[in-house]
């Protein structure tokens, strides 16, 4: 019966990217080809504040709050949506791009 997931939202995870997979931001920037930086950065907010709203466990990827990308100028777009096996110019979260990029990293 659909009513029982009301009943037990504590066993629902919330989730808008995951560690494997387009960053939010990634995803964002490829759906998106006609908005400007103003909206994406609209949407990733929305994106973020439904899941820290909604009932259920918020599962936020590193970053996902803060426009991460995971750059790799070899691949197709830029971008690494398979990071599994990728060293940390990829994966890492560099403090010098939250000051320098992220209009939500305040230090």
């Amino acid at each position: 019966m659909w009513y029982i997931i009301i009943l037990h939202p504590e066993e629902t995870t919330i989730y808008v990217s995951c560690y494997d997979g387009y960053t939010l931001w990634d995803k964002i920037v490829g759906s998106t080809p006609d908005a400007n930086e103003e909206e994406r950065i609209k949407m990733d907010k929305l994106a973020v504040a439904m899941v820290f709203t909604s009932q259920g466990r918020a599962f936020i990827h590193g970053g996902a709050e803060l426009l991460r990308s995971k750059p790799d100028p070899d691949r197709e777009y830029g971008v690494d949506h398979n990071s599994y096996d990728s060293g940390d110019s990829t994966n890492q979260i560099l403090k010098l791009y939250l000051i320098n990029q992220s209009p939500y990293y305040h230090d």
